[in-house]
Formats: C-alpha cells, structure tokens, sequence
C-alpha cells in the first residue's frame, strides 16, 4: 500500500517512510500550496521516530523559503490551534495517530486549519515529490510553546458549577503532556493513568478505539464520574460513564446533538454513525447531513456548510464554535457541561434512542478496495449507500463494509433494531466477505 493516504502521509519507519523521504515531501508540500515566503507550524507526536522526521520536515520547508514555527512535542489539535489562532498559511504534524508504535507519518493542512486530503494536495505531493525542488532563501525558523495558550482557550470555554471526578489515560501519549492540567484548571478531581510520556506505549496500544485497557475498572474502583482514553496524538477521546461502561462516540454525538443543535442547524456525520444520530437530528429539527468517514473530509464539509457540529465514530468531534478543528478536550468540557444540568452520563445515554450495533472491526486483507464492490453485487436487490464503500440496508437494520482510509484492512460494522436481526445481518454479511478477502 502506498504511503500517500486519503487524509495524510503514513507507513512504517525506517522501511516506508524516514528522514530522507519526510525532507522531499516536505518540499513538496511547500511547492503544491506555494508556502515560499509564509508561515508554516510544525509539530510531532511521542513516537520515537518523531523528533528526527520532525527535524527533516523542517528542513524541507525552510529550503523551499518558508518561516517555520516549530512547537516542539504535542498534540494534534494543538498545531491546528497554533494556524487558526495566528492565521498562518499551514501546519505539518509528523504523527501517525493509532497506528502502531512502529509507524510514522506526516498530516498536512493549509489555513484555518483545513487538512490536505488526498483529492486536494496528497495526490500532488505524491506526484511531485520525487521531482528536483530548486532551492530558494532559507526561512526563517523559530522555537515556540504555545501549550498554555491552547489549554486556556479550552478552560475558558468550559462553565461547570458541580465538581466531577475524571478518569483521564492518554495511553502514554500526547495527551499526557497536559489533559489533566486542562481538566483540573476546569475544576475537576483528576486521576491520571498511563500518563508518562513512552513512544513505546506500554500501557496499550494508541488506537482506544480498539482497546481502553483499564480505564473503565479504574472509573469504577475511584468513584468517578466519567473517564476518557486519548489515542496516540491526542486528537480523539473515547468515553466510559460512572459505571466503567463505555459509550460509544457515535452515541455520544447523538448526545451532543440533543443538547447543543437547534433548529435548522446542520450536523455533519459519517456514514458508519448509528441511526440514533439521524433520530435525534430529527428530533431536534436539524438538517442531517451523512457523510464519507475520515476526519479530514468532515472538517472540510463543515466549514463549507459552516455546520453546528459533526463526528465520526473514531472519536473526531467537530464544533463550529471551536473553530471547526477536532479537538477532544473541548468536546470532554461540552459533555461535562452537559452533565452539570441534566445529570450521569449513563442517565443521559439511556434516554436516547436504542439500537443493537456492533463494534468497528477492521480486518487485514490485499484487496480491501475490490470487496465492497463484490458486496454491491450480491446485494444489488438491497438498498445500497455507496458514497463510502458499500452500506447495505436490511429490514430492521444496516451493515457497513469499506475500505481502511489508513492501513490494508477492511472495516465493517453492523446495527439493528434487535440482538437477534444483529446476529442475523453479522454472519449474512461475514460470510461474504471473509469469502473475498485475499
């Protein structure tokens, strides 16, 4: 699989991608979206591969004219913080979010935070970047700590009047750096696990989607009232209520919706969200607008529709007054505001509409692109979405299967009105595609 994805640069360090291949695409960046001459941020995550692509990805700026502010170790949302705030002309992030320890990789994106996906910019940086880059006059670099700034722009959006007690693991990533000094300064007891910066990750993996280790027998064994896992950059949070049970994000959408969307705003949702979402959205009068999954996507729809809010069920939450760029501490304040008034977290998902679904699973395969097109087939008499992979629709329920946007697998999720139509819609489909995959 080549390196240049559907929203970033990403493969396996030293094998796919090193410091000689972040320095060429680099330059490529600059080139594509013409940055001689203007403002790029950089940052990396805690993978020990970082900081020396890190170093080549400045270099490879700054040799195609661009002033580079390097913030140093961070967070996802952080760097996009950094462009919105002081309007520069783009950002680089060497990171390789969930994926294993042993990857590393570049996401881009131009002003206001906007990411390069791969229909605008990745393709041509994938074109260009092995072509001989002229140098022009070095930029100009400079060192900056822009943490505090983020941490309180997050603090002073948050207003709560009770005391919550949060379970916070950043699974040794850049979460640690400073998620709980954000949710103790919003007046929360904060208990912290996993919380020492290791780009080995010792406590679990960087994907919580796939494992929230003990996050949630911690919640209970503390009292607490809410915990949340970080993944590997610190750009997506997944949630367990009082009782250590998680909540999925989709249904936590539903929940921000109902509580934050009025009347002819729009919301923004991938196509693998639960139809809780699109009940709710209903039920409030908003305009429901599903869309292909990947962060990037959704962040660029939202502006262009200037929406209330979106989401996908991987953790990305989007806020038109946060100024559209995910950000997973502002979405732990806006639940906990939410709490503060209208009560537990279990309360408040139980009063939602309830659907059977079945976790994300994500299988490896050679040919993830063909199998959704063999699944349209056999199910050709069935209702089909095909705006990303293949939704089929049964009676009383869905099942989704597409193709990874970040590594060779294919993804397939399932939900129904019922356990047993759940049960009947999984091995229906399973069988299909454990019969194509190569």
């Amino acid at each position: 699989m080549t390196i240049f994805r559907k929203y970033d640069v990403r493969g396996s360090y030293p094998d796919e991608i090193d410091e000689t291949m972040a320095e060429k695409i680099a330059m490529a960046f600059a080139q594509v979206k013409d940055l001689s001459g203007k403002t790029v941020a950089v940052g990396r995550d805690v993978r020990n591969s970082s900081p020396s692509i890190s170093e080549s990805v400045v270099k490879g700026l700054r040799d195609q004219g661009c002033d580079v502010i390097d913030i140093g170790t961070t967070a996802t949302p952080v760097l996009y913080y950094e462009v919105v705030e002081e309007n520069l002309a783009g950002g680089a992030m060497v990171t390789a979010s969930h994926n294993p320890k042993g990857d590393n990789g570049i996401r881009f994106c131009g002003e206001m935070g906007l990411d390069l996906v791969y229909e605008a910019g990745i393709s041509d940086i994938r074109r260009t970047y092995n072509l001989e880059h002229k140098k022009k006059e070095k930029g100009n670099l400079m060192e900056k700590d822009i943490v505090d700034g983020f941490k309180k722009k997050v603090v002073s959006s948050v207003d709560i009047d009770g005391r919550f007690k949060v379970v916070v693991d950043p699974g040794n990533g850049s979460a640690s750096l400073f998620a709980g000094d954000i949710f103790r300064s919003i007046g929360c007891d904060v208990v912290e696990i996993n919380s020492e910066v290791d780009g080995n990750f010792p406590a679990r993996g960087p994907d919580p989607v796939e494992d929230i280790g003990e996050l949630g027998d911690t919640v209970v064994d503390e009292g607490a009232d809410l915990g949340v896992a970080f993944d590997g950059d610190g750009d997506r949070g997944v949630f367990v209520d009082e009782n250590g049970c998680r909540v999925d994000n989709d249904i936590l959408l539903a929940l921000f919706v109902k509580n934050l969307v009025g009347r002819g705003d729009t919301v923004i949702h991938d196509v693998k969200s639960s139809r809780a979402v699109e009940d709710v959205i209903d039920e409030v009068g908003a305009r429901d607008v599903p869309f292909r999954v990947g962060m990037s996507y959704i962040k660029r729809e939202m502006i262009q529709r200037e929406a209330k809010i979106g989401g996908e069920y991987t953790g990305h939450f989007f806020f038109r007054e946060n100024d559209y760029y995910d950000d997973p501490y502002y979405a732990t304040g806006k639940l906990l505001e939410i709490m503060d008034t209208k009560g537990s977290l279990s309360d408040l998902v139980g009063k939602l509409p309830k659907y059977y679904s079945s976790p994300e699973m994500r299988l490896e395969c050679n040919n993830k692109e063909e199998i959704p097109e063999k699944i349209k087939e056999e199910f050709s008499e069935k209702r089909i979405v095909d705006m990303d992979g293949a939704k089929v629709y049964f009676q009383n329920g869905w099942a989704l299967v597409r193709p990874s946007g970040t590594e060779d697998k294919i993804s397939i999720r399932f939900e129904a009105g019922t356990e047993k139509d759940l049960d009947r819609i999984k091995e229906r489909v399973m069988g299909s595609v454990k019969s194509y995959m190569k």
